[in-house]
């Protein structure tokens, strides 16, 4: 794992959020990795390969907005 091989304290999928949408149904959001070091996020989607489509910029959003941390997708 990347992480691991950079010495990075991290956690793996650390929580579930639940992330209100205006006018809509909050959503459940499993995040993939938090950093400690810098006290962020990660979501890693497609293996880097394409970008990612609308709904997971939404829900990064949504779970930067919710947490106040940076939330970077990969």
């Amino acid at each position: 794992m990347f992480l691991k091989e950079l010495d990075l304290d991290y956690s793996y999928e650390p929580e579930t959020y639940l992330l209100n949408q205006r006018n809509k149904k909050p959503i459940k959001y499993l995040i993939d990795f938090y950093i400690h070091e810098f006290d962020c996020f990660v979501e890693i989607k497609h293996y880097g390969s394409q970008l990612p489509d609308p709904e997971e910029q939404m829900k990064a959003y949504l779970l930067s907005k919710t947490t106040e941390k940076n939330v970077y997708i990969w």
